[in-house]
């Protein structure tokens, strides 16, 4: 049960990682290595911005319930 915990631990971390690098470099120009990149995000500076910055902030979401949810499994399987 316990590498369960520290492959989510790892997953979630790296979800919010993800998050940071989108909306860290969301306001750069258009970027093919890094980004959300869809036929839509990258027809203007405007809508890359737009689409990297909403993108991150639900990675970040995502990433921090995920560590959360990690966190408390293992202490209600664990108990202190």
């Amino acid at each position: 049960m316990g590498i369960i915990i520290i492959v989510n631990l790892i997953t979630s971390l790296t979800i919010l990682l993800g998050g940071c690098c989108m909306k860290k470099y969301a306001s750069s120009p258009v970027d093919y290595t890094i980004g959300f990149k869809t036929q839509r995000s990258i027809a203007s500076k405007e809508a890359w911005y737009f689409a990297n910055n909403k993108c991150g902030s639900i990675w970040l979401a995502i990433g921090a319930a995920g560590f959360v949810l990690t966190l408390a499994a293992f202490f209600l399987i664990h108990p202190i």
